[in-house]
């Protein structure tokens, strides 16, 4: 059998077994890849190389193909099967002195962690931390946050197209968070998005007025309508990162401030912003405002399924003279510890933090050139290895698609901008994307190559160029 051959024998399995559910199978077309390599290449089964200007999902911050993690992995795999979270392992203990002493240590706020399989299961773990800790039922979230699939993170997530949608368009019926809606009691305010704000302000009128933000004190009041005696806490993202939301300066204090003000916990979801993306290992450390719950994944193992919450000294006192059982079959298994210690240990002795700042200056910049080079680029933010571009129709910044942020798989709505753009540099061995229909988000790994940000950026350039011929 060619590679062709089983290539095909694979994709009729996929298509006739798996069940595809981000599109109408009639829809679907396999994207198959043979392996990754190098950084940021992923090699399709036909042995065409493409730059993952997605940084697949951002997870993989430490490169795709890192020998270094490889190599803790085949070390464990010779040493372990499965080791269940009842159980100390060598990696296990490793993970969290990394994690505690050697990363969060200088900050001095961080008291114990807990280690988990994916995003979802940590935000689940955070929100009920949350409640046992301060004996109320609701948390605060905000509009086009994200916080993953399941029972209460679903009901914290406020983008509406990742809210376990069903549409049936043979009956043209579509219902946004069919199985899970309000699960869990959420009170939600409005996002930090300057560039089109949902409270009809202007970024550099809330700035100038040297006040509390108005999407801070629209928050503030939601939380006070609900009664702070039944809000237990508040989550953000940083940067809002399905959302692609990047807050106004001084907007993560005040958030901070106003918490404490109000007697609430406040979570940091940092699941995509965190271990380097931002330039920092965390992006709260940018603005001095330590969380009282911290989540992480995505970039902590950055090979491996692996997701944390970290708590304060505080709640980790509280937690230490109580019984509470949460139990995950696959939490801190053994392979997955050492991709975590093998990450970790990369990261610091590469001070990767660093290098995002270094991809900063060098993606950034030319980013910000395509606002004044394409006429279908309406604005330009990020900061490290993670930005986004808004798609606009003319110089009023018209959106392609009306209903930009608040959009569904089954709205009535024209192809959308980022697939227009995404095909387009399909062709020019790029992959770029987006969660909104309007923007482009941008992430790649924290050690890519300058040839390869070139690359990339050459190919987004095409798209950009085609789309705005369509104009």
């Amino acid at each position: 059998m060619t590679n062709q051959q089983k290539w095909q024998q694979l994709k009729e399995w996929d298509k006739k077994y798996y069940m595809h559910n981000r599109t109408l199978e009639a829809d679907y077309i396999p994207f198959a890849l043979e392996r990754t390599e190098s950084t940021d290449t992923l090699v399709g089964d036909d042995g065409r190389k493409y730059l993952d200007f997605m940084n697949q999902a951002v997870c993989a911050n430490s490169g795709q193909s890192n020998d270094y993690i490889r190599n803790r992995i085949r070390e464990c795999i010779d040493r372990y099967g499965v080791v269940v979270d009842l159980y100390l392992t060598e990696y296990k203990a490793m993970a969290c002195k990394l994690l505690m002493e050697d990363i969060l240590g200088p900050d001095n706020w961080a008291g114990r962690v807990k280690i988990l399989s994916d995003g979802s299961d940590a935000v689940e773990v955070a929100a009920m931390m949350a409640r046992i800790f301060t004996q109320k039922p609701v948390i605060a979230t905000r509009e086009y946050s994200f916080h993953g699939w399941t029972g209460t993170a679903v009901s914290l997530t406020q983008v509406r197209s990742a809210r376990n949608n069903y549409w049936d368009p043979a009956k043209d019926m579509q219902i946004s968070n069919f199985q899970q809606s309000h699960s869990a009691p959420v009170v939600v305010g409005p996002s930090p998005f300057c560039f089109r704000c949902s409270l009809g302000h202007k970024k550099e009128d809330c700035i100038s007025r040297g006040a509390e933000y108005p999407c801070v004190s629209a928050l503030r009041h939601r939380i006070e309508g609900a009664g702070t005696d039944c809000v237990a806490a508040l989550i953000t993202e940083p940067i809002q990162g399905v959302g692609s939301v990047i807050p106004p300066e001084g907007y993560i204090r005040q958030i901070r401030a106003m918490t404490k003000e109000l007697g609430i916990l406040w979570i940091a979801d940092e699941i995509l912003t965190g271990f380097g993306r931002t330039g920092k290992w965390f992006a709260y450390q940018y603005y001095g405002a330590a969380p009282d719950i911290l989540v992480l994944g995505k970039g902590l193992a950055n090979a491996a399924s692996c997701s944390a919450v970290v708590v304060s000294k505080e709640l980790a006192s509280f937690f230490e003279t109580k019984w509470w059982k949460c139990v995950s079959t696959y939490a801190a298994n053994p392979l997955a510890m050492a991709a975590l210690v093998g990450n970790l240990e990369f990261m610091i002795e590469q001070n990767i933090p660093l290098n995002a700042i270094g991809i900063e200056a060098k993606m950034g910049s030319r980013l910000k050139q395509m606002k004044e080079k394409y006429k279908c680029v309406g604005n330009v933010d990020g900061c490290g290895a993670l930005w986004s571009l808004e798609l606009v129709k003319d110089d009023k910044n018209t959106p392609f698609i009306q209903s930009d942020r608040n959009w569904a798989p089954g709205d009535r709505a024209p192809k959308s901008p980022v697939y227009t753009v995404r095909e387009k540099a399909l062709e020019k061995g790029a992959i770029f994307g987006g969660f909104m229909p309007n923007t482009i988000r941008i992430a790649t790994s924290l050690v890519i190559s300058d040839e390869d940000i070139n690359k990339g950026l050459d190919a987004l350039e095409y798209g950009l160029s085609y789309l705005d011929s369509t104009l």
